[in-house]
């Protein structure tokens, strides 16, 4: 059995990752001990993969509430803010409060509905994927730092 404090320490990371950049492309707050603590948790069976993933969820919820709020107070389009997926999410199950879903702008004519397809779509287990995942490696390109999302080799065009 693990030890409790590093149980405790990847439940207060699993509520405190942050998702940026479209298709869930970086978590921020979560780091490579945060990631072998939720390898040695899942494979000696201090937490189960779907209690990892209910996390998961409400992590995804407060930030699709994060992002609406930002949405209506900066009066920014749905699909600028930091995490469009969280907020999609939130939207199709009823996480966020009434008044700021009609405050959210949308554009490209997409609505409420339309703004969901295609964000939302297995979103937890993606997330859950990533989270155990290395990171991908990266490089800076003329002080662009840039992802080498096919595993290969980092290169400047």
């Amino acid at each position: 059995m693990i030890h409790k404090p590093t149980l405790d320490v990847l439940k207060t990371a699993l509520s405190q990752f942050e998702i940026y950049c479209g298709s869930v492309g970086d978590l921020c707050r979560w780091s490579q001990v945060d990631r072998n603590n939720l390898r040695t948790c899942l494979a000696d069976g201090s937490i189960t993969e779907g209690e990892v993933l209910a996390m998961i969820k409400a992590r995804i919820f407060v930030l699709g509430q994060e992002m609406a709020a930002l949405s209506v107070r900066a009066k920014e389009y749905a699909d600028h803010v930091p995490s469009p997926e969280a907020l999609a999410y939130a939207l199709q199950h009823q996480q966020v409060p009434e008044g700021d879903i009609r405050s959210i702008r949308f554009d490209h004519g997409d609505t409420k509905d339309t703004f969901m397809v295609g964000r939302v779509d297995d979103l937890p287990e993606r997330i859950f994927q990533k989270l155990l995942a290395d990171p991908t490696p990266r490089v800076v390109c003329h002080e662009h730092d840039i992802s080498c999302a096919d595993g290969g080799p980092c290169t400047c065009d």
